[in-house]
């Protein structure tokens, strides 16, 4: 059996939704020990990782994105 995502890396998990790829990377920079940063580069993979991951601490989310922008993902 495979070890639990929170099992190998408790850090809070973080979910930041940007359609510019620097945006997350800059965040998981500064913020890597303490966090664990997941970037998502648009809303549908987003959502995609909201519904099949057990836990999620925060999203953090670009307002002005194509296709699905920020307010209608939250």
């Amino acid at each position: 059996m495979e070890p639990k995502f929170e099992e190998v890396d408790p850090r809070p998990i973080v979910i930041v939704v940007d359609d510019e790829i620097l945006v997350p990377v800059g965040w998981a920079r500064s913020l890597r020990r303490d966090l664990r940063i997941i970037p998502a580069g648009n809303a549908a993979r987003a959502l995609h990782l909201l519904a099949t991951m057990e836990r999620v601490d925060l999203l953090m989310t670009d307002l002005h994105m194509p296709v699905m922008h920020g307010g209608e993902l939250l």
